[in-house]
């Protein structure tokens, strides 16, 4: 279980480089001056103080003897020498306590206020001193400062999941009056990894019928396909496998049962795509490897990490490493394919983001070559429908924005790739359903 390898950028014989490798070997200088700024306790309205205060000092003060305008040059670069010594020297007591590490992070879900085992003094000695610290890597962590005692705590809340084998801080100490201000990072060697957010998803179970998708009837097989027999009900039945139509029209009780069947397929492995909005759909991965949805063998693979994995452990890991992934890293749902195909034949569940993608074109190649081999799990946080508003609606009435994904985005990728031969199941991390039919039942909830 390894990183996929980062190919450095190919240019050919007589093709210029790209701008993205200009601005690479420019990195390090960047890098470089970026130290050199931040350790400089001077800013902008620092420099428009001292700038002000010197004019006013040297051709009123001094040329005209003015006393009012001598007073107040003065009082300037006095006011920034102040803030320029006291912020320093709070940076450089900080610095020194910033450079021990807090001890292991252990893993945390994203969307959950998490206190985490670091502290910094408050400084309260100092009022014209400010603290305050950010994650530089990974970057989609909000920190939120709490005040107890005379010690500031770390308090966190993950946006997106990750893996990173390090933790980088930033660190900013400034004035009141942003004269002054000193900035450093520090890099603890403890590994951090963000869960994605179940949301509602744990409330619910998967469908446990992808995993059988690929049967086919036999009398003498294990009632795992779909639901295709009826018989009469009888007391222990669930009541969600009545058919009350039926029951409308006879008066009887009847259940529909699942259909004995031998399953094609002598394993079930499953493939999370990293794109752009795919939290739910990790989410889901998470969820379905957690309840043990994928059956007793299975294999599991993602985005950024070679191979595939067979323990719960080791598939959240590849789960939490693909959100720290580069936009541009392509799908390597092929690969994967390729790979545990080579031990016999395979049904993939595929889990995405509802929302598409450049995944949609590598899934379509992969399921030419692997006719009914894949089964795709959409996942989205709630599903918009656009509703056209009149004039004096847009115009009295506040615009609110919905979270969610277009219906018509959604059900547009619902029919590409049920007509290419998958079955599609959405799972609705806001609602916390799985419309096992596809977008029909997915829109319609949300009329």
């Amino acid at each position: 279980m390894t990183d996929t390898p980062r190919k450095p950028p190919t240019v050919r014989a007589g093709e210029r480089p790209s701008h993205s490798g200009r601005f690479a070997r420019l990195q390090p200088i960047r890098r470089r001056l970026r130290r050199i700024a931040d350790a400089t306790p001077l800013t902008v309205r620092g420099a428009m103080l001292i700038s002000l205060a010197a004019l006013a000092l040297w051709l009123y003060g001094f040329g005209s003897l003015d006393l009012l305008l001598f007073v107040v040059g003065v009082s300037g670069l006095a006011l920034f020498a102040t803030a320029a010594a006291l912020v320093s020297g709070a940076a450089l007591h900080l610095s020194k306590l910033t450079r021990t590490s807090s001890g292991e992070h252990p893993s945390f879900e994203c969307g959950s206020l998490i206190r985490t085992e670091f502290k910094l003094p408050a400084l309260a000695w100092c009022p014209l001193v400010q603290t305050s610290w950010s994650w530089a890597d990974p970057r989609d962590v909000r920190v939120h400062p709490r005040l107890l005692g005379s010690f500031l705590y770390e308090e966190v809340i993950g946006q997106r999941r990750a893996l990173r084998p390090a933790l980088e801080r930033r660190f900013e100490v400034r004035d009141p009056f942003g004269l002054s201000c000193v900035a450093w990072q520090a890099t603890e060697p403890a590994e951090v990894m963000l869960l994605p957010d179940v949301g509602r998803l744990r409330q619910s179970s998967m469908i446990p019928s992808l995993s059988a998708a690929d049967g086919s009837p036999n009398p003498s097989g294990s009632p795992e396909g779909d639901r295709m027999e009826i018989r009469p009900y009888v007391p222990g039945d669930s009541v969600r496998n009545i058919i009350w139509s039926w029951y409308a029209k006879t008066r009887q009780l009847v259940v529909r049962t699942r259909e004995r069947s031998i399953d094609r397929s002598r394993r079930v492995v499953a493939y999370l795509i990293a794109s752009e909005d795919d939290e739910a759909a990790a989410a889901a991965a998470r969820v379905a490897l957690e309840q043990g949805a994928l059956g007793d063998r299975w294999s599991f693979g993602a985005d950024g990490t070679s191979g595939f994995q067979d323990t719960v452990a080791d598939a959240i890991r590849a789960i939490a490493r693909s959100g720290s992934l580069d936009a541009d890293v392509p799908c390597a749902l092929r690969d994967f394919m390729r790979q545990v195909s080579a031990e016999g034949d395979v049904h993939c569940i595929v889990f995405a983001s509802a929302a598409g993608g450049a995944w949609i074109q590598a899934a379509l190649t992969v399921q030419r070559e692997y006719p009914g081999g894949l089964s795709f799990v959409l996942g989205t946080d709630g599903i918009t429908r656009t509703q056209r508003e009149q004039l004096w609606q847009r115009l009295v009435l506040v615009e609110s924005v919905e979270q969610g994904t277009p219906a018509e985005s959604v059900g547009a990728l619902v029919r590409l790739l049920s007509h290419a031969g998958s079955r599609v199941v959405i799972a609705d991390r806001a609602s916390g359903r799985y419309y096992a039919e596809g977008a029909s039942q997915a829109l319609g909830a949300t009329a």
